[in-house]
């Protein structure tokens, strides 16, 4: 998560509107690579030290895939990001 500037404050509990993309992205990338969904909860967990609730994460993916498909640009991003992270 260094690459991108995130510290455990943003993909915690923090409600700013760039916080929450950055963990729905986050659920989007992981779903994308077939990880379940609790597996996706227990690494938020282990890593971040917060569990988010299955909803949360299923509407985190749900949000991204919509933009993902709405916007060009955002697509590219996500995009370029799916690409440089290892999770």
């Amino acid at each position: 998560m260094e690459a991108f500037d995130l510290d455990l404050e943003t993909m915690s509990s923090d409600r700013r509107r760039s916080s929450v993309e950055a963990r729905q992205m986050l659920y989007y990338i992981a779903r994308r690579r077939n990880i379940r969904l609790v597996d996706i909860q227990d690494l938020m967990n282990d890593v971040f030290g917060v569990r988010p609730s299955h909803t949360s994460v299923i509407h985190g993916i749900k949000t991204t895939e919509k933009k993902v498909r709405e916007d060009n640009d955002f697509h590219v991003v996500a995009s370029r990001i799916n690409q440089s992270v290892t999770i």
